[in-house]
């Protein structure tokens, strides 16, 4: 086949690369497409099944084309959707989300999956960003993992974080990865010599301390909304169902224990993270907002400590809530829970296809009852989502 071809995109594919169809049938994915340009593009992979290619010339534009206000967006892998309008990116992912959950289908019954949650901002929504230092350079590996994009400033991070990157002192820098991270107190920059214990960062009414390289959300405001939902929701099982505990797995620094805790002083919560620095800091922001006496944390595999932690518990009256990584809960964890059987899971995901797979295994035991998306990373291909599983009868 010719190296050069032209191609009309048809849609987005998960992970934010545009697709169409080239004149054999296969499935051809090119960056920066939007559903309904007819482009000439040139063809960089080829596959017995699929290709990938490049844009050289935008032949007609769809309707839903617009000029993307980032100045690296055509070299930069980062966001996936600069291209088009908020609306068409939100669009998708709400497809994306619904697909998971529905297609390949691992129960019977209908799922109600409720309308996904708008981002706020598109831009300026970072707290926490890393960039390689090259070469007296600031920017971003590119998509070959190699390749630097130098950049002067990240239109998804917060002003504070901007203005940080220009004052930087590249000739300073203790490593080739610095990473800027906003808190109450100002920026912390993890390049540099000066290494503080906590970083403080307010979440709501809550206050929350955050070991320098720990794990927190990025996007605080769309953060609070994903723990209000969790929030309610066992606000919901305590008055209608008699909950009693929150089981909380990856728990890091506590975020949705003690935003449930302080919400409802009868509940009893138990928290496990492997890392220890994030449990001393979750027993640090316990006692900071006075949920110490209702939570307790545990520095572990979650897999590990399943049982020990369950121990004694009235698993019917009882809420496990997950917020693993990516890559998901571990297939031994899931057959820990099967056989403790709690009343009702939690499970906060940024990981749509790795969710799916949990929620197949789980299935035997529970089912969905609701589920929705937070886009909590506007512009990317990312987003998070909850779902709510309860036994079945």
């Amino acid at each position: 086949m010719d190296n050069i071809c032209e191609i009309t995109i048809l849609g987005y594919a998960f992970g934010g690369s545009s697709f169409g169809r080239l004149t054999d049938g296969r499935v051809c994915f090119v960056r920066n497409g939007v559903p309904g340009d007819k482009l000439k593009i040139s063809l960089t992979k080829e596959k017995k099944n699929f290709a990938e290619g490049e844009i050289i010339e935008v032949i007609e534009p769809s309707k839903d084309r617009i000029t993307p206000l980032c100045p690296y967006a055509k070299d930069c892998p980062g966001c996936s959707y600069l291209y088009t309008t908020y609306d068409v990116e939100f669009e998708w992912k709400n497809k994306f989300f619904r697909d998971f959950l529905t297609r390949n289908p691992f129960q019977s019954e209908e799922i109600t999956i409720l309308p996904g949650v708008k981002a706020s901002e598109r831009f300026n929504w970072r707290n926490k960003i890393t960039l390689s230092c090259r070469n007296g350079k600031l920017g971003y590996i590119g998509n070959d993992n190699k390749t630097q994009v130098p950049i002067e400033q990240c239109l998804l991070a917060n002003e504070n974080i901007n203005i940080a990157i220009k004052e930087f002192d590249k000739n300073a820098a203790t490593s080739n990865r610095i990473t800027w991270r906003n808190s109450d107190k100002g920026i912390y920059c993890d390049g540099l010599p000066s290494c503080p214990e906590y970083l403080y960062t307010q979440l709501g009414n809550l206050k929350f301390a955050i070991p320098p390289k720990g794990f927190f959300q990025i996007n605080l405001d769309m953060a609070t909304k994903l723990v209000d939902t969790t929030v309610e929701f066992v606000k919901e099982s305590v008055a209608n169902d008699n909950t009693t505990t929150l089981l909380d797995l990856y728990c890091g620094v506590g975020v949705f224990s003690i935003a449930c805790a302080s919400a409802i002083p009868s509940l009893n919560c138990r928290g496990v993270e492997v890392e220890p620095k994030s449990i001393r800091a979750a027993k640090h922001n316990a006692r900071h907002n006075k949920t110490a006496i209702q939570c307790k944390y545990f520095a572990s595999k979650s897999e590990d400590a399943f049982y020990d932690i369950s121990q004694g518990l009235p698993m019917d009256k009882t809420i496990l809530l997950l917020d693993p990584p990516r890559t998901g809960v571990e297939k031994s964890l899931i057959e820990k829970i099967l056989k403790k059987k709690p009343a009702k899971i939690i499970y906060i995901s940024c990981g749509p296809d790795t969710l799916q797979r949990d929620l197949k295994l789980l299935s035997s035991l529970y089912k969905v009852t609701k589920a929705q998306m937070f886009d909590l990373f506007p512009s990317t291909s990312h987003f998070e989502s909850i779902t709510f599983l309860e036994k079945r009868p």
